[in-house]
């Protein structure tokens, strides 16, 4: 059975009233299964099928020699100076510190160091804005 036969897409032409663009976004299966006007954008995402997020990075069998370098002692404390330093971050920052660490990881560096770094970065910035709306006050 090919795809085609299992589904149709409404016709694109134009209806009186109606959205143009909202009637692409539908199909109507032919199954019995009695779902009409299913989105397809939100089946196929919901599905946890269809092409991987963008965020989403492939690794290659490199990149895992950094983590096993690391005991897991080091590991501990590396995820609660994490955790610790991070609680109140939003959540750029946060994407910010984990593309940090993935291309640590990617290219063998020192993740302890790098997470070190840049928390030290941060205080130092959240610091300074602290000490510049002191000074306009």
């Amino acid at each position: 059975m090919y795809a085609a036969d299992m589904i149709q897409i409404l016709s694109p032409r134009k209806l009186k009233g109606e959205n143009n663009r909202k009637l692409r976004s539908f199909v109507r299966p032919t199954d019995s299964n009695g779902l009409l006007g299913t989105n397809i954008k939100r089946e196929y995402n919901a599905s946890g099928e269809g092409p991987p997020s963008k965020r989403q990075r492939v690794t290659s069998s490199g990149g895992s020699a950094s983590n096993e370098k690391l005991f897991s002692s080091q590991i501990e404390d590396l995820v609660e100076t994490i955790v610790r330093s991070t609680d109140e971050w939003q959540s750029h920052l946060l994407e910010s510190l984990f593309s940090s660490l993935e291309f640590t990881m990617e290219n063998n560096g020192d993740l302890c160091a790098t997470v070190n770094e840049y928390v030290a970065r941060h205080e130092e910035l959240k610091r300074a804005k602290m000490r510049a709306a002191q000074d306009e006050d």
